[in-house]
């Protein structure tokens, strides 16, 4: 297991370098750029704004700029300045990271539970009305633009009943029930709005797998044993059909961590997804790329984590 794992590790060096490369040309290539918002202002030479590239590195030539961000990183673990603020990318990521981690968690739980359990009822209720109105209630959520639930969300619960904060993460400066409370209120809307596609396309997932799973001779085999079909269900379907979930799940699970953009965007979450939208827009290139790449450790960490997580469910799985 420690082999594969080292393995697996070594691999994705030359991927993730790969990777930055082609995110870092693609920033740097956009149109704008940190010093575009300079452009054009009557106070403002030209020969100021060539000072400030040059200052900045920006007049460098593009390998040049990128070996020079790649050293950095493997030798300090230096993500860079911000190109906007002065301050270090790491430092800005970290504190944002506390909101990124309590979203993330809530929305992840949520869209686990919800959605594994609403698929193993669609699998067991296939072709009954149960199953129908899931599948319908799961393609809703598919279809819909988030952003549009967001907003509708917003309209109902915030400025038509009144129950919820449109927008903003409660301060945590007291651990009191009553600064608890208030968290929980900001977190309802964004967390739910934000599981929702999740929690509606692992249903899909999960009911298709455990259909197939359903139909297998040892699931026959248990039932004419006189196991219960609970038992058959819980002990012998879910397990077995949970592997190729776990993929899909391991995939998405970096887009909860960098938050996504729309949902932090509508309800002003000051999370990742917030701050990398903020960094498009201003083009601060080292913010931008630094959470492209810790998106991309976190795509290859997570696959990892799935294959090893492969051997727990299914023993016939081993990595030698």
């Amino acid at each position: 297991m420690g082999a594969f794992v080292l393995r697996k590790a070594l691999g994705a060096i030359p991927l993730l370098i790969a990777i930055s490369a082609i995110c870092f040309g693609l920033v740097r290539l956009a149109p704008g750029g940190p010093l575009a918002r300079l452009e054009g202002l009557p106070n403002v030479r030209a020969e100021d704004i060539e000072l400030k590239k040059k200052a900045l590195g920006l007049d460098l030539p593009l390998p040049v700029q990128y070996g020079a961000w790649l050293v950095r990183i493997g030798l300090r673990g230096d993500l860079g300045r911000s190109f906007v603020t002065g301050e270090p990318v790491a430092a800005m990521i970290i504190g944002r990271l506390p909101a990124t981690l309590e979203l993330m968690s809530a929305a992840f739980l949520l869209a686990i539970a919800m959605g594994m359990s609403a698929g193993v009822m669609s699998a067991v209720r296939a072709g009954k009305a149960l199953d129908y109105a899931l599948t319908f209630l799961a393609l809703v959520g598919i279809s819909l633009p988030v952003f549009w639930i967001g907003l509708m969300a917003q309209v109902l619960f915030s400025v038509e009943l009144g129950w919820l904060p449109a927008g903003g993460r409660a301060g945590v400066t007291e651990a009191t029930a009553a600064s608890f409370s208030a968290r929980l209120r900001h977190l309802v809307m964004p967390a739910s709005v934000l599981s929702l596609l999740y929690m509606s396309s692992w249903s899909r997932y999960m009911r298709a797998s455990l259909l197939g799973v359903l139909a297998q001779d040892y699931i026959r085999t248990a039932r004419a044993k006189g196991l219960g079909e609970t038992a058959v269900v819980a002990r012998h379907g879910v397990r077995n059909a949970l592997i190729p979930v776990v993929t899909i799940v391991a995939l998405q699970l970096p887009t909860l961590f960098t938050g996504a953009i729309i949902t932090e965007t509508i309800f002003s979450w000051p999370g990742m997804g917030l701050l990398f939208y903020d960094g498009v827009l201003k083009g601060d290139y080292p913010r931008v790329q630094a959470i492209l790449l810790v998106s991309s450790v976190l795509i290859v960490t997570f696959n990892l984590a799935a294959d090893l997580l492969y051997a727990v469910l299914d023993p016939r799985i081993a990595y030698r």
